[in-house]
């Protein structure tokens, strides 16, 4: 496919965004808004981010098919497509506190956040998310932030986070990648590597971080460590 680009913006369209605009006629390299959409005098009705991302991620299998190499953030987006996150299928945080009963099934919903990191959430406990997003300084590692939004008293001990992690660390494993954790973390944190250490996954800890690189990933069986 061919690297078009766009007359409006001076930044190359990648084949990604050429087949969104092809098929959906939308427009690349837009300032969108997040849910709604803007009139742009120049371009007239620009698309809200989240319809775009969910477009993009539709059209990214056809596109790898014809032999373009997706990145790993489109790659991920992909993966959230089809997991029923992002426009499509996930549900608004306060309709998933809604649905999470006492005997809901719990299932990991994944979105995107404005800066564009994945974002992982668990239906029967939606104040608990797991950002990841590819580790700046070295992007052959994810790099996770675990964010509690309500008193982890009230919250915390059922599992949540824990499944939270194993699921990024099946994303991770799924692109070739590693895991490696903020620089900065305290009791909660280091109570969870140890979690997952004894669970089988072979986090290394050095002075400022724990990880485990994409060779090591690869060989753990995650799957059957998650249906423990």
């Amino acid at each position: 496919m061919p690297q078009p680009t766009n007359a409006l913006a001076p930044t190359p369209v990648n084949a990604l965004d050429y087949a969104v605009q092809q098929q959906f006629g939308l427009l690349p390299n837009q300032d969108r808004l997040s849910i709604l959409p803007r009139y742009s005098r120049a371009t007239g009705w620009v698309a809200p981010e989240m319809l775009y991302q969910a477009a993009r991620g539709f059209v990214a299998p056809s596109v790898a098919a014809q032999g373009n190499p997706l990145t790993v953030e489109d790659a991920l987006n992909t993966a959230g497509a089809a997991m029923g996150g992002g426009m499509f299928g996930s549900a608004p945080k306060n309709s998933l506190r809604m649905m999470a009963g006492r005997n809901a099934k719990p299932e990991i919903n994944m979105t995107r956040d404005k800066a564009g990191r994945v974002v992982l959430t668990e239906n029967t406990n939606p104040d608990i998310l797991l950002s990841a997003a590819l580790h700046p300084d070295d992007p052959k590692y994810i790099s996770p932030y675990l964010e509690v939004l309500a008193d982890p008293a009230v919250i915390g001990g059922k599992g949540t986070a824990t499944r939270l992690y194993l699921k990024g660390l099946e994303l991770a494993k799924q692109h070739n990648l590693g895991w490696r954790s903020d620089s900065i973390y305290g009791d909660a944190t280091e109570k969870m590597y140890q979690r997952l250490i004894n669970m089988g996954i072979p986090f290394k800890k050095t002075d400022d971080y724990f990880e485990i690189s994409p060779e090591q990933l690869s060989k753990i069986n995650l799957k059957k460590i998650i249906e423990k």
